[in-house]
């Protein structure tokens, strides 16, 4: 997905609600406690070429983002896109499911061109800072 992907796509992101317990008779404090933690998804807005070649960088998220495929998407900081991974690099991996893509644009005028675009639903717990194997 690197240099496929565009910057403006749906980051993962999550939610946790603060909550306050229910008062009773008596009580003249009251306190928050964490409550539920939600793990979003988000659209993912990719290059697709209609007239690429079967697995080309403008068709191979095309091929591969089908609605109701399942995987992870991994995510590493700190590193330059052009070094390949090693055994020693730490990622977040987040278990997603895909929807369908559709043929939509990324960026305007000039800058315009062809794209696709697929929502993402987090689906179990992240693992963060894992080392790869």
């Amino acid at each position: 997905m690197t240099n496929i992907v565009f910057g403006s796509s749906g980051k993962p992101g999550q939610t946790t609600n603060r909550v306050t317990a229910e008062r009773r008779l008596g009580d003249t404090v009251l306190y928050e406690q964490v409550g539920t933690t939600t793990y979003q998804g988000g659209d993912l807005t990719y290059q697709y070429d209609a007239q690429g070649a079967p697995a080309s960088t403008g068709k191979k998220l095309w091929e591969k983002f089908l609605g109701g495929t399942s995987g992870f998407l991994v995510e590493r900081l700190g590193i330059l896109n052009s070094t390949t991974p090693i055994a020693t690099n730490r990622v977040n991996v987040y278990p997603v499911s895909l929807g369908p893509s559709m043929v939509t644009e990324a960026g305007d005028g000039e800058a315009g061109e062809s794209a696709a675009m697929c929502t993402y639903a987090i689906t179990a717990p992240p693992a963060f800072d894992s080392v790869v194997v």
